[in-house]
């Protein structure tokens, strides 16, 4: 999906030329407020082209954008002839012919001006030498091929795009040039690789403090899930886009999202509440003019009353499809409602029909071999070629599919797949493939999780709707708080200014103080942090170097090889994190599974390890201190399994513990503290490791919030049954 969503409400604009007292034309249409105003204060042309595209760049891809656009472009038009400054003219055309293709890919796709003016604004832009301007020009570039499905050209411009982008760190526009990258996947079937690009999206987002790409991202996300078929996590991103449009305030913005959120619950079989969500949505798209996303929709709806057995009304929204999405050139889209309205067609009793428009969609997907869409067109040819028993046709026809289904990785698609084959095979009387198949169908069966993915929808749900409650709630009684704090102020405020000017002087002597004291207690704990990470490394190596050493004396080569390997890896990642004062959890996992699987080999594999992560934890987002759960982890092995004669276990978890604490727990089935502190005074043991963690925690601890509890396990007769640690950290780092 093209990643601009970033839509806002008004008024449909009808364009009206008139004429001012200096003869110049001026817009008089149903513009914003803010920008008539701005626009009637402008004295010259250069003014008025400058003001267009700066409210064309603040409303990004609204339909409004196009009439700023095109407005500009002909103001500038009439100055070329009259000697104004030539080189400004040329940076305007380029920066209005960018924003006019980027408005008019997403609201008509097909407007025939739209490769001249992309053409245009990027030979202006090179001929200015301006790289800005390049990757601008080349980003609405990969709008274009995104909705005309041309993924080659996709591929090439968005690769492009990215380099520039990335040279002059514009995260803005790199978020939405990953977005369409990952549109490329998307269209060529490569689900993992799609996810990947949209959460790199996502990340330049967040880096540009953008809530509204932010947002956008989020969707973006939520829709590559769905096509991979990760539901739950599909409908955890769809929730958080919406709320992070209702943060921005743009809740209109969220058409995008409420559709796929639909989607979902058409594939929970949900068919009337996904109607539901297509209404809203389509409500909004209409009211912003995005043809992009009414067509979505018009596909969308026409699955839920196909689903609903619905079969004539249906097949009028597939006809609508067909026609919205050849009108914006969205051949993807054309070539998918071609499949239903044949299989519509099919159900009811019509084969006829049904094959015209089955092989019209291969026929039209020959030039873009989309790999989803073919799949499906196969399969679909499959069964009614099955169902007028020309059985070897069928077989054909079902085998392609399956090989597609099995490349896309779409275990949904598969299934029917393989139940096809398995009666085609079986009608055939070749009974030995018909079982394979049906086997392939009942092993894919019975790993559907759409039970519990509806469950945990309709769980988000209910949370996105007590979250929306308590936002609006909230800014309600922020709204009754200021209106309430300014009329105190009205009251005290000629009091309050001469007592400000008494302590002003006092006031800026003590801030001033309390500066220069805190800057000089962060330097010493800086330091003293440095120290401390100094001395771990060094003490983590000892020991592991110790260990090879006692394995090459034992001529136990084979383990010393392995363990030196895996030891080369995990020094590199010591030295990596050396001068990293956080890290995230993705990477103390990365650390923890070396180091464990290390321990695991020179205790000859003694001892069972699982590291578990909540689904509250954001592995990429959420941080610890670089090293900080390795000592606890290597006292529990060293000291509480290590002395345990057999069924050594650990358990190492992550936990989201509030909104802002992370809470790690170290647990193992050792020998208890008890037992490990006798030992310890006969091996005249000192923990260095687990000193030097106290420290740091307490040096990180501004706010008091951290905290390290220890407790002892016990089994049901009171005897030791291990020791369980608990780390809570702050994230306000």
């Amino acid at each position: 999906m093209t990643l601009i969503q970033k839509l806002t409400p008004y008024l449909t604009v009808i364009l009206i030329i008139a004429s001012t007292a200096l003869s110049n034309q001026l817009l008089a249409v149903q513009f914003p407020a803010d920008f008539k105003a701005d626009y009637a204060k402008a004295v010259h042309d250069m003014a008025r082209i400058r003001i267009l595209l700066e409210y064309s760049d603040k409303y990004g891809n609204d339909s409004i954008t196009m009439l700023f656009a095109d407005s500009a472009l002909k103001l500038i038009e009439k100055n070329y002839n009259k000697g104004l400054n030539r080189k400004m003219l040329d940076e305007y055309k380029s920066d209005a012919l960018v924003y006019y293709c980027s408005g008019i890919t997403t609201f008509n796709a097909g407007d025939e001006h739209l490769m001249s003016y992309a053409a245009e604004g990027l030979r202006l832009a090179r001929s200015l030498n301006d790289r800005q301007r390049i990757g601008n020009a080349l980003l609405s570039y990969t709008d274009y091929y995104t909705v005309t499905s041309k993924l080659d050209s996709l591929k090439l411009m968005a690769d492009t795009c990215i380099i520039i982008l990335t040279q002059l760190k514009d995260n803005k526009n790199l978020a939405h040039a990953w977005c369409n990258l990952g549109n490329y996947y998307t269209g060529t079937g490569n689900s993992d690789s799609t996810i990947i690009c949209f959460r790199k999206a996502y990340e330049y987002a967040v880096a540009a403090k953008d809530k509204n790409y932010e947002a956008s991202t989020l969707y973006a996300l939520g829709f590559g899930n769905i096509h991979k078929g990760n539901l739950k996590e599909a409908l955890d991103y769809l929730y958080r886009s919406i709320k992070a449009y209702e943060e921005d305030n743009h809740p209109d913005d969220a058409y995008a999202a409420l559709m796929y959120v639909g989607t979902v619950y058409n594939q929970l079989e949900e068919y009337n509440k996904a109607i539901s969500f297509y209404q809203r949505s389509w409500k909004l798209a209409t009211k912003k003019s995005d043809l992009f996303t009414q067509a979505l929709l018009l596909n969308y709806m026409g699955q839920a009353y196909r689903n609903l057995s619905a079969y004539d009304s249906s097949i009028a929204y597939y006809q609508k499809t067909v026609e919205m999405a050849r009108g914006i050139n969205y051949s993807e889209l054309s070539i998918s409602a071609l499949i239903y309205l044949g299989t519509n067609y099919l159900y009811k009793g019509d084969t006829t029909t049904g094959l015209y428009y089955l092989y019209q969609s291969v026929n039209e997907n020959k030039e873009l071999q989309l790999k989803e869409n073919l799949a499906e067109s196969y399969f679909n040819l499959g069964l009614v070629l099955f169902a007028k028993h020309k059985l070897d046709s069928a077989a054909w026809y079902a085998e392609q599919a399956e090989k597609l289904a099995a490349s896309l990785g779409f275990s949904n698609s598969q299934k029917q797949v393989e139940s096809l084959l398995s009666k085609v095979y079986e009608s055939k009387g070749d009974f030995k493939k018909a079982l394979l198949s049906f086997k392939k169908f009942i092993e894919l069966r019975d790993s559907s999780t759409s039970n519990e993915a509806y469950r945990d929808a309709l769980d988000k749900e209910f949370k996105y709707q007590a979250d929306k409650k308590e936002f609006i709630a909230k800014a309600a009684q922020e709204k009754k708080d200021i209106q309430a704090r300014e009329q105190r102020n009205k009251l005290i405020i000629s009091l309050v200014a001469m007592a400000a000017i008494m302590v002003l002087g006092g006031f800026l002597f003590f801030v001033n103080r309390k500066r220069k004291e805190y800057k000089y207690r962060r330097n010493i704990a800086e330091s003293e942090m440095k120290a401390l990470r100094a001395q771990m490394n060094p003490h983590f190596m000892f020991n592991s170097l110790n260990a090879i050493q006692q394995m090459v004396l034992n001529n136990d080569n084979e383990n010393a090889f392995n363990y030196l390997d895996t030891y080369s890896k995990l020094t590199r990642k010591i030295l990596e994190n050396s001068e990293k004062k956080w890290i995230t959890v993705d990477d103390e996992i990365k650390f923890l599974e070396l180091y464990l699987s290390i321990e695991s080999l020179r205790f000859q594999n003694a001892f069972r390890y699982e590291i578990k992560v909540d689904d509250r934890v954001d592995i990429h987002y959420d941080k610890v201190p670089a090293m900080i759960v390795q000592p606890y982890v290597e006292n529990a092995i060293r000291h509480g399994l290590f002395p345990k004669e057999s069924n050594q276990q650990l358990l190492i978890t992550f936990n989201k513990s509030g909104t802002n604490h992370l809470e790690i727990t170290i647990e193992d089935n050792g020998v208890g503290r008890k037992k490990s502190s006798e030992l310890k005074v006969e091996g005249n043991h000192h923990s260095m490791g687990m000193s030097i963690t106290e420290n740091r925690l307490r040096l990180l601890d501004d706010k008091n919030e951290n905290s390290v509890l220890i407790e002892d396990l016990t089994g049901p007769d009171g005897s030791a049954a291990g020791t369980c640690v608990r780390v809570n950290i702050s994230q306000s780092e």
